[in-house]
């Protein structure tokens, strides 16, 4: 059992977080999104990568699009990693 399962509010602070942040940004709210999610997927929030992956296909981004997200997403953290050990 996670801990969004335990603690009901959880899922509502991490929702008025980004309501907070992306109201305070200039940049295309998609790519917000789209970059939550590739931050979300290197930290390991399951519950994260789930809301923004949501709200990514709600903008009609495809499954291929987000996967393809995570890879980019995944070789920046793998490059990031290497290069600063």
């Amino acid at each position: 059992m996670n801990s969004f399962t335990v603690d009901k509010e959880i899922p509502k602070a991490q929702s008025d977080m980004r309501m907070n942040i992306i109201d305070k940004t200039s940049m295309d709210k998609l790519d917000f999104e789209l970059h939550l999610l590739a931050i979300s997927a290197i930290n390991g929030c399951k519950y994260c990568v789930e809301s923004h992956t949501r709200k990514i296909a709600q903008e009609g981004i495809s499954r291929e699009g987000v996967r393809l997200t995570l890879r980019i997403a995944s070789v920046i953290n793998c490059y990031s990693t290497s290069y600063n050990n």
